[in-house]
């Protein structure tokens, strides 16, 4: 009982007064029946919360018939956009079909990433009403589980979920950094030129594979600046198809921005005792 207090006050402080009541809240970090709980994309593809591994995580358990759950689904789509240039991933869970929830995404003109449920929610979820919403930390402590609709896209929800995914929320869009369980990423601007920097973390090695090999190769995909037009000395510019290589330290990469946005998404493989594939997505917005 102690412990179900404690994460209460935390959540309480999550919300800093947001909320008009305490969310209830699951002590521990979700477990391995969570990380394989198997749910399905639109598209009928097969997901897990296990692939989002290292990146906080919004779930959102909802209905069409639940009318508080439509109601709160305009702000996550505003707090969506208010979030868009952090690694922050939202799933949106429902027991309905998928052609149900296409056509009342379609008549709502929502864009939120629904997903169905192909087995029923792990009983660590503790979902017992809907709506029900669960934020969950990149080291897969449950941060906040909350019962019942808010206004997501309030200042001071925004604020913490910047927070919680490591973005600066008094200058954003000015320089963007993320971190995940493989590496620090960042994206900031050098005189007339935008620069990528990526640090692996805790040991982790980043791979560039070439399409011979298992695995992803390390692609970075530049959107609003052209291609790189110069690199930091020392460094070379990894894309799809290179011959395998390892990186160990810091490397950068420089592209000449010719205006602003401008976003980037890497895509890897890190290896240490495993391999596995990760992704970060960054954005920069200047004068």
């Amino acid at each position: 009982m102690s412990t179900r207090r404690l994460h209460v006050i935390a959540a309480v402080v999550f919300l800093a007064a947001c909320a008009s009541r305490a969310p209830a809240v699951t002590p521990s970090h979700i477990t391995p029946a969570v990380q394989t709980w198997r749910i399905q994309k639109p598209d009928g593809a097969a997901a897990s919360l296990g692939e989002f591994a290292g990146q906080p995580i919004v779930v959102n358990f909802w209905a069409t018939w639940c009318a508080p759950c439509v109601q709160e689904l305009a702000s996550f789509q505003r707090l969506m956009d208010r979030v868009a240039d952090t690694d922050i991933v939202f799933v949106f869970v429902t027991a309905e079909e998928a052609e149900r929830v296409r056509t009342f995404a379609r008549r709502h003109r929502l864009d939120l990433p629904f997903y169905t449920e192909v087995q029923d929610a792990p009983a660590d979820l503790a979902v017992r009403a809907l709506p029900t919403t669960i934020v969950i930390g990149r080291d897969g402590r449950i941060v906040l589980h909350h019962r019942g609709a808010l206004a997501w896209d309030d200042p001071k929800i925004v604020a913490r979920l910047r927070e919680l995914a490591g973005a600066d929320a008094g200058n954003a869009g000015q320089a963007h950094s993320a971190r995940t369980k493989h590496l620090e990423a960042k994206l900031s601007r050098a005189g007339d030129a935008v620069r990528l920097t990526i640090q692996p973390r805790n040991g982790w090695r980043i791979i560039a594979a070439d399409d011979t090999l298992t695995g992803r190769p390390l692609r970075i995909t530049w959107n609003g600046a052209e291609p790189i037009a110069q690199l930091q000395p020392g460094t070379r510019y990894v894309v799809a198809g290179d011959t395998a290589r390892v990186y160990e330290r810091r490397t950068e990469w420089t592209t000449r921005a010719l205006s602003y946005p401008v976003s980037v998404r890497v895509e890897y493989v890190a290896c240490r005792d495993v391999c596995e594939p990760g992704s970060v997505q960054l954005r920069l917005v200047g004068q």
